[in-house]
Order: C-alpha cells, then sequence, then structure tokens
C-alpha cells in the first residue's frame, strides 16, 4: 500500500504541510504533552522562515491535554511578536465538540478562532510526520511548566484546575538545582 509503519511508533502524532505563507498542522490521536515540544519547535522554526498563518486540522484528534493547550497558546503569543509587524493568524478547524469545549472551557477560544465549517485540505497536499524529539527529563519538565503558566496567565479561573500542579513542578525543578 506504501505507506511504511514503523514499529513503535506512537498513533499520536502531528503531521504538517507548507504551502505559500500557510503551515497545516494535522493532529492525529491526542495532542499530549509527548508531541507537543516537537510542534512547539517546529512552529518557532516555520515563524522565523516567514510563514504567517498556522491552521491546526483535529479531524483526526481525539483529545488534548492541558500541556498541549498550553504549548497552542505559546505558539499563539510567539506568532503574535513579529518584529515586522505582519498580522500572523492560528486557527482550528474540524474540531470535534468535546475538543471544542474543552478548548473553550480553558479560554483557548478567546484568543485563538475555532471554525465551524468543515475545511479539507486541497488535493494533492502532501504531509510529514514530525519526529518526537527524546527530551531530557528536565527539559520536558520546563515545557510542561511554561505551557500551564499560559494557561493561568490566559485565564485566571484555570489557577485553581492548575495551580497546585504548577507549584509542585516548580518544587520539582528547583530540588535539582
Amino acid at each position: 500500500n506504501g505507506h511504511k509503519h514503523e514499529a513503535g511508533t506512537s498513533k499520536d502524532y502531528i503531521a504538517v504541510a507548507r504551502g505559500s505563507d500557510l503551515v497545516v498542522i494535522r493532529v492525529v490521536g491526542k495532542g499530549n504533552m509527548l508531541n507537543a515540544s516537537a510542534l512547539s519547535d517546529f512552529v518557532e522554526q516555520q515563524r522565523k522562515a516567514g510563514f504567517k498563518r498556522f491552521v491546526f486540522d483535529m479531524e483526526r484528534c481525539h483529545g488534548l491535554d492541558s500541556t498541549f493547550m498550553g504549548v497552542l497558546i505559546g505558539i499563539y503569543q510567539f506568532a503574535r511578536q513579529t518584529s515586522d509587524g505582519e498580522r500572523v493568524s492560528v486557527a482550528v478547524v474540524n474540531a470535534n465538540p468535546h475538543n471544542r469545549k474543552t478548548m473553550s472551557d480553558l479560554g483557548l477560544t478567546k484568543i485563538i478562532q475555532v471554525l465551524d465549517t468543515p475545511v479539507s485540505l486541497p488535493p494533492g497536499v502532501s504531509t510529514e510526520r514530525l519526529v518526537e524529539e527524546r527530551f531530557e527529563p528536565d527539559a520536558r519538565i520546563q515545557l510542561i511548566k511554561r505551557a500551564h503558566e499560559n494557561l493561568i496567565d490566559l485565564d485566571e479561573k484555570n489557577r485553581a484546575v492548575f495551580g497546585p500542579f504548577l507549584e509542585k513542578l516548580t518544587r520539582e525543578l528547583e530540588s535539582k538545582k
């Protein structure tokens, strides 16, 4: 069938496609802390390369964890800090009701456009799968911490949910110094 299936690869992954000023990011399975770091690095590279529009296609996404959503906020914030003053957009398409509610509950829909109408990629657009990095444990904790700080910065009501977890992460990082 032409598709290679690597043994041991996760069923949760990110696939990307680029064209003109647009980057399409397809979330397959779950958007989680394991694939969030590769995504964050990828988007940063694409912004530096001059891409202006980021569309997250969640048609095949079954769930989002808080780290992934915190990274989404970080991507939005990073994308907004353009030195050239040009507008950068971040949008979500094809999200199921559960993912839409999760994003809304945590306040993401205040800053990220979530489109109701189904959107399909133009025929012939091929995606490449992002490779998940093998992280040093401290680097992973830093990413998770930053993601949860983003969630609290976005909406103070998230502190009640994530505050104790964030304090635990901070203590864990400080104990390693």
